[in-house]
This record gives structure tokens, sequence and C-alpha cells, in this order.
């Protein structure tokens, strides 16, 4: 056989296990798989299988029935077949319609079907090489009898033709010659003279002319014929020898004669004729190099046969020892049914001796006991007439135990192909069914568990659900108007006491949304986007974030990116969540050393466009103890070192490592108490592509945006959250109505057809999406924004145009309504800046906010540039909100609100834009003064 992988062809209606099939069994054989038995035909015509395996549930034809259609025309080949039933009986009748080698019952167990494949697989490269050896033995016997034959063909043709010319030559008197010794001439006849180009003249005397007409070597033999027949030592003259034409050519001639003597006894004359025997000549030599060549070929071809014999000897002996050996029953019979062979697994199997069965009637011990089926009789091979047979019985060993055997059944002919009797190969298969049966049970059980969790875990999410919408919409509240309250207390007390408020908010805020992003990773909710990043810009993002916590900590930040990084096709947002994660732990967790973000990578050789991903972040921190390894990836589990010292709800690994999975990688933790430890982020494959630039993000800046009075009508069943959005949008030249729910919003809607619905999902008697649906079926045009708390995906649909998600910011929502409704950017004058202009005391005022400003700018202005530390931006932006309120110039406060917007987002990109034209702020007080 050759050393390609065994092919399989793999039947089965269901796709889902064709791919499982080939993904699980490709590295070890060459599979063809189709769900359709047309396509399966087709196969096993144009590809030489090995193996075939059918699924026994088919829509069109059974496996069964295909298996038998198969064993009818491709007998040699070993039939598997799949079936999901339990009940043994009807297995057995399957089993035995098809005459399949095995049956497997689903599900399997891959090693086991794999031991299945490659016995089936060796059984049948054995009996394959046995047909072939046979079959070349066969032809090349042929084949030298034939050559043989040839050969006697020819010689006898040779013959027979040197026989014709001879009589020929003989009749017609062809190159008479008389050599008349006395005067020593020679007379020929006269064709033979035009044959020989001589004249008469030339020839005489003889003499004189051996050399000239005798090739040298041939002369002492011609001339020693001579003269023993000029002494009466033969009766007839007889020689061959080479004769030379007058042009030089030699030619072969035969000479016959006889001495004419005188009354005296003494020679006179002898006469005879010539044949010219050079085609002859070259005949013999030509049939004797062919006959050196055959000898040759024969001697060859005998060498030949020889060794395959021997190997023929070799491949017989291997069957033997591997029959003695293996673990399956070999049981031969002769055409009477008497015991043959009983190799050793047969002994353990059946529990008989080999010497109690030997030469015994094999049905003696297979008797037919009710309900049991002990020896397969009614399929033998001799009754029936086939090549093989694959059956299935239950049998009883001599110790009374039942068994369940598998027989591999194969009719065994002679030369003549007559039936000399039947070899089986018996394998036990109780055992196996036992464990398959206790796998179906178990399976059983474990789809049961499988699906109680998950109705629990949804119940879970859908509770988490509930808590979102429940907890976020007083949070949306509570943020909400104390971002409002900020602009209106003005007492120090007052303002600590809101800002305590505010942090606690979004403290809580935060919480919550791990709690919830947990959620959406365990519900599989969470939707990852991929977009093409730069690498190198969102690390240096991650080290300026922390810059100020390392800085006050007096620890080092070390940032190693390997060169050349490419950009990576990944989801940055999440990525950024897991990295700040990471950092932020590794900051809290680290007094003294250093903290180290190192980046690599490794190509993929195979997969062209991918890469293997290692980002790794290391710190010189507490460590973690080898016990609380294990836990620390669970959630709301901490180490008791970190929850005595830091706190915390202990959702920060847990998403982290669950967001990491999600993208298909995993995050290694290598840890030493008190030393240290290395988190390593490992994405395993990676689409690469050139570094991707982002376009200029739109600044958050509304300094000059102004609404032409657009109408917009909010519903919400909380008053509180209309409160709020109706405070944001006060000072906006907008026209604002009010809903309480779907019902109202229609009504509304038809009253004053508003141009943009900030709508609630979540409302008693109509919810949003039934509101949206009915205002779409009167309107295509107008902007629909949903307003939710909830963190499902699966609510968000095309009935909106947008989704804002609570508690919402006001400059959020200000970004939002700007890209929506129609606007303009109103130009600033003097007298929308400095008020009364020539009077001296607002001179006066402005002057001291120029002074104030510079010193900022001389003083704080380029080390903010420089560290980017977002608390320090913050309280710049504080500072500069708290003097343009004092000296009451608008568009300055409006400035110092983006930049704190900014520092909070962690927006380095816009804060630099930003910040850069914090100077024109300084040369317009100028000109204004001057």
């Amino acid at each position: 056989m050759s050393q390609e992988l065994p092919k399989i062809l793999y039947l089965d209606d269901e796709i889902e296990n064709l791919s499982s099939f080939k993904a699980l069994f490709r590295p070890y054989y060459e599979i063809y798989t189709c769900d359709e038995v047309e396509e399966a035909r087709a196969i096993l015509k144009e590809e030489e299988i090995h193996i075939v395996v059918a699924d026994q549930k088919m829509p069109d034809i059974s496996g069964v029935e295909f298996l038998e259609e198969v064993a009818r025309q491709y007998p040699l080949l070993p039939r598997i077949l799949l079936t999901g039933y339990s009940d043994v009986d009807a297995i057995i009748q399957s089993i035995n319609r098809g005459e399949v080698y095995r049956y497997i019952t689903k599900p399997y167990i891959a090693n086991d079907f794999k031991l299945t494949l490659d016995s089936a697989f060796e059984l049948y490269s054995l009996k394959k090489k046995n047909q072939l050896l046979l079959i070349e033995l066969e032809e090349k016997n042929r084949t030298l009898e034939m050559k043989l034959e040839m050969q006697k063909r020819t010689e006898a043709e040779l013959r027979l033709s040197q026989a014709r010319l001879m009589i020929t030559i003989e009749s017609t008197g062809q190159g008479i010659w008389d050599w008349n010794r006395k005067y020593n001439r020679v007379n020929l006849s006269e064709n033979w003279l035009k044959f020989l180009e001589y004249s008469e003249m030339e020839i005489q005397p003889l003499h004189n002319q051996w050399k000239k007409f005798v090739d040298s070597e041939d002369i002492k033999k011609l001339k020693k014929e001579f003269f023993v027949h000029f002494r009466n030592k033969t009766s007839r003259f007889e020689v061959e020898f080479r004769l030379r034409k007058k042009g030089g050519d030699l030619i072969w001639v035969y000479a016959a004669g006889k001495v004419i003597e005188e009354h005296r006894g003494k020679p006179l004359h002898i006469v005879g004729h010539f044949m010219d025997i050079t085609q002859k000549k070259e005949a013999e030599s030509k049939l004797l190099a062919l006959n050196e060549v055959l000898e040759a070929r024969v001697m060859e071809r005998t060498r030949a046969l020889a060794i395959k014999q021997e190997e023929l000897r070799t491949v017989n002996n291997k069957l033997l020892l591997h029959i003695e050996n293996t673990p399956l029953a070999y049981i031969e019979i002769d055409e009477y049914g008497l015991v043959k062979a009983w190799n050793p697994s047969a002994e353990r199997i059946f529990g008989y001796k080999k010497e109690e069965v030997l030469g015994k009637d094999i049905f003696y011990f297979f008797k037919q006991v009710p309900e049991l089926r002990n020896y397969p009789q009614d399929d033998l091979l001799i009754y029936n007439d086939k090549d093989s047979i694959n059956t299935t019985s239950v049998s009883l060993r001599k110790d009374g135990k039942k068994i369940i055997c598998d027989w591999y059944s194969t009719t065994l002919f002679n030369d003549k192909k007559n039936i000399i009797g039947v070899a089986s190969l018996v394998h036990d298969v109780t055992e196996r069914l036992l464990a398959e049966k206790e796998t179906v049970e178990t399976n059983l059980a474990l789809k049961k568990a499988k699906e109680e969790a998950e109705k629990a875990n949804k119940a879970k999410s859908e509770f988490l659900a509930n808590m979102s919408h429940e907890i976020r919409t007083p949070l949306n509240a509570i943020i909400g108007f104390t971002d409002l309250l900020e602009d209106l207390v003005k007492e120090t007390t007052q303002k600590h006491y809101l800002n305590s408020i505010k942090t606690s908010g979004k403290a809580l805020l935060a919480l919550i949304n791990d709690i919830l992003d947990l959620s959406k990773i365990e519900a599989g909710k969470l939707v990852l986007s991929y977009e093409m990043v730069n690498p190198y810009s969102i690390f240096e993002e991650i080290k300026n974030i922390f810059f100020h916590a390392i800085t006050r900590k007096k620890i080092d930040f070390l940032l190693s990116i390997e060169p050349e990084m490419p950009g990576l096709m990944l989801d940055e947002i999440r990525l950024r969540q897991v990295l700040i994660n990471l950092v932020g732990n590794a900051v809290k967790f680290t007094s003294e050393g250093f903290i180290k973000l190192e980046v690599k990578y490794k190509p993929i050789y195979d997969m062209e466009g991918y890469i293997e991903l290692f980002i790794s972040i290391q710190d010189t921190g507490i460590g973690i103890s080898f016990e609380e390894q294990k836990l620390i990836f669970d959630e709301f589990r901490q180490s008791q070192k970190t929850l005595n010292q830091h706190g915390g709800t202990g959702l920060g690994l847990t998403i982290s490592n669950r967001l990491v999975k999600t993208m298909g990688g995993e995050i290694i933790l290598s840890s030493k108490e008190n030393e240290g430890s290395i988190f390593t982020i490992h994405l395993p494959r990676v689409r690469i592509g050139e570094v991707w630039q982002k376009e200029e993000e739109k600044s958050n800046e509304f300094i000059n945006y102004k609404f032409k009075g657009s109408k917009i009508l909010l519903v919400d069943d909380i008053e509180s959250n209309r409160n709020l959005i109706i405070g944001y949008l006060k000072p906006e030249n907008l026209k604002l109505y009010q809903a309480k729910n779907g019902i109202e919003a229609i009504q509304q809607f038809h009253k004053h057809n508003p141009d943009l619905i900030l709508m609630d999902i979540r409302m008693p008697l109509m919810d949003g999406n039934e509101a949206a649906r009915k205002i779409r079926m009167h309107s295509k045009d107008v902007c629909l924004i949903a307003l939710t708390a909830s963190i499902l995906n699966e609510e968000e649909n095309e009935l909106f145009n947008k989704y804002l998600r609570k508690p919402i910011r006001r400059t959020e929502l200000l970004s939002e309504l700007f890209s929506f409704l129609p606007h303009h950017i109103e130009e600033e004058t003097k007298a929308e800046t400095l008020e009364n202009p020539d009077e001296r005391d607002n001179k006066e005022t402005w002057r001291e906010l120029l002074l104030i400003l510079e010193k900022i700018f001389e003083t704080e202005f380029s080390g903010l540039k420089e560290r980017m530390i977002f608390d320090e931006l913050i309280k710049f932006a504080d500072k500069i909100q708290y003097f343009s309120e004092i000296h009451h110039w608008q568009r300055l406060k409006i400035y110092a609100e983006r930049v704190k917007f900014e520092a909070e987002l962690f927006d380095i990109k816009a804060l630099e834009k930003s910040l850069e034209s914090f100077y024109e702020y300084i040369e317009y007080l100028k000109k204004q003064l001057l």
C-alpha cells in the first residue's frame, strides 16, 4: 500500500456531524464527507476509498441500505455504521443487513472511534495486499509462459525457413562450381559470376586467389575440409565460410560438393554448388542474441518471483503472528464446519482451550439458545456464497456468561475458486456497549443539568437588567441634578457636599457598570467592535492616564513596545478597559520599585496577515500567594491582604479575564508574595495591517453653537428625569413639551409635531418601543432618540436614530442634539464679551482677569501640557472656571467646562487641541483692552 493517509468516506445528512468528524480525524485520515447518497456514490467511483462510514438515519435512503449497496459493489471495503439507537436487537438487525465491519453508537468517543478506524484500515490493507500479490504472481507466470512459447515458435519458424531455403537453392542449382585440380581452375555458373561481380578470368588460377576470395579467418578451415575430403575421409564435402565479393563485401556461403575421380581413383574434379547463407547467419546471430536476452530475462523473472514468494511467505508469517497476538478472536473452519484455527484471544473470549475445539464441529460449541444468537450460522458464507460478511451475536461462554460479539467473516477459496472454509475475526463488545449505555445516561443527566443552569443564568441576567433600570434611573437624577446645582451653589461647604454626592454617585455607577459588564459577558450579550487601532497611541494613552498617580508614589513606569509594531484589529474600548484595570491594580498595589508595560508579538507563519500578541504588566508590589492565585479571577473575590488595605468589589480582574477570553485569548498570572506580579494578556490570533491614523475627532466645544428654535418632545414616566433634561436644555433656544407615557407621547406628537423626540423605553400603559412604532407609522423623518437604563443590546432596534444610556451628561446630550437639529455658529463681538468698554471700572476688572490668566500661563500651563496629568488638568479647569464666573466671561467658562470634561474622559487628543487654544483667550483680552 502507498504511504498516503487512509481515505474515509463519511455519509451523514447532518452538516454539524460531518464538520465535527472532519475536525477530529483530519490529522490521521483523508476525509471525504457528503450529505447525499448520490454524492457518496460519485466519490466511490472517482476515489480509492479505504473505509466507508454511514449514519443509520438518512432522509431518502437509510445508512443500512447504502452500506448494503456498497457491500455488493465494493466487497473489500470495511463498512462502519453510526447509529443513535440503543435497542441492541434493532442494532444487530441493522448491522446484519448492512454487513458492516463494526457499528458505533452516537455520541461516540473519539479515541475508541479512531481505534476502530485503524483496525478496519489494517484489515483492509492486509486483504488488499494479499489480493494484489496473488494477481501480480499470476500475471508474471502468464507473461513467462507467453515468452517461452514465443521462443519455441521463433526457433521452429527459423528451422522451417532454413529447410525451405535449402530446398529452393538445391532445386534451382544456384552457384554451381567445378574445381579442376589438375589445372587448378575453377568454373562458376554464370549467375554466381554476376553475383560475385567477377569475370571468369579474374578468378584464375585458384591457388593464387585464396586470400583474395576467402576471408582470412576461414582459409584454414576451408583448405582443411578440402584435403580431408580429397583423401576420402568424408563422402561429401560441406563447409560454411565467408566469401569476398569484388566490391569487398563479405557474404556467408554454404559450399557442398563431391570428388570426381579418374579411372585410377585419383581425384580429378570436385563439383558442387554454393548457397548464399548470409541472411541465415544474420538470423542465427539475432536468434542467439535474442536467446541470450530471453534467458537473462527468464533468470531475472525467476529471481523476482522467488523474492515475491519469499515476501509473501514473510507477510503470511506476519499475518499468522498478528493473528496469534491480536486481541480479536481468530476462528477458522473448513467447508464442513470443523474448527481449523483457534487463537489465544478465542480462548480468552469464549473460555474454550484450543485443544478442546480443533477438529470439532463449530456448532457444538455455539448451540442455539432461546433468545440468544450464539453463532451466526444462518449467515455462513458457505451457504450464501458471499466473499465477506459482518454480524453481531449474543453468545454463551463456556462458563455460561452472556457476551455480545461482532463477527467479521471471510470466505476462503483454493486456487480453483472452490470454497474451502470460512475465517472469522471476533470482537467482544460487551463492556463497550455497557459503557456506551452509561455514557448516554450520563449525557442525558448532564444535558438536564445544563438546561437548569441556563435557566438560572437567564433569570440572573433578567434580574440584573431590571436592577440596571431601577438603579440607573435614580442615579440619573442624582448625578444630573448635581451637575445643575454646581452652577447654582456658590457657598464653599455646599459645593463640598455636592462634590461628595457627585463622587459617590460616580463610584456607584462604576460599580453597577462592572456588575452589568460581567452580566453581559456571562449572558453572551457582549458584542466586540473590531477596528484597526494604532498600538503606540493606546499604550501611550495608558501611560498618561496613570502618570500622576505613579509620580505621586515615586515609582518608575517603563513602557516597552516592540519596534515596527503594525496596526492591530481590536476592540479598542474593551482593550483599554482591560489595560486600565490591570495597570490600575499594579499602581494600587505597588509602593516602591517599578511598573513595566511590555508589548511583544510573533508572526504566525502559516496564517499571513496575523500575529500572536503578548501584553505584559509587571509590578514590584505586594504579590499574590499561590492559594489566592486560583481565586483571583473569580467574581467578588480578592486576596485578604488586598481587601484589608484597599477594599473594592473584586470585579476588575474578573471582567478583564472574561473580556480577554471573549477576544479569543487568556490572561496568564505569574506572582510571588511580597515580590510582585506579572499579568500577561495572550491573544493567539490578531489581524494586522498598516498603522491606522484616526481622523481628528470633533471637539465637544459648543461655545458658539446656537439652536434655531427646534421643538423637542420629552417622554419619561419619572418626573425627576424630565426635570433634569429640562434643566440641561433650559438655556438653549429650544421649545420643550412633556409626556409621561407612550399614549401621551402620541397625543403630544400629533398636537405639536416636534422635530425631535427624547423617548424613555420602559414606561407604564405603553412603552417607548410601541410608541415609537406608532409614531413611525405617521412620520419616517422625525428624529427619535431613546433614553434607556438597560444594558441589553437586544432592546435596540431600527425605530430609533440613536440610543443614549442613563445617566446622561449634559455635554453628551448637547452633542447628539447638535448632530440632529439645525443650528448656526454665532460670531462673537466686542459688545458680547466686554460690556460697556468705555467705563473705567469694567476695564479694570478685565485687566485684573488678564493678569491672572497671564500668571497662570507662565507658572502652571507649560507643565500641564508636558505632563498631561488628568487630576492637575481638572484642577486647572476648575480654577479657570472660578475666575470666569467672578469676571462674568461666559466664553471662558464654557472653555473650562470643556477642558474638565475631556480630562474626565481621558481624551488626550481633544485635550491637546483645547490646551493649544488657551493663549488665544489672553490675546483676545489684550486686543479688547487696547
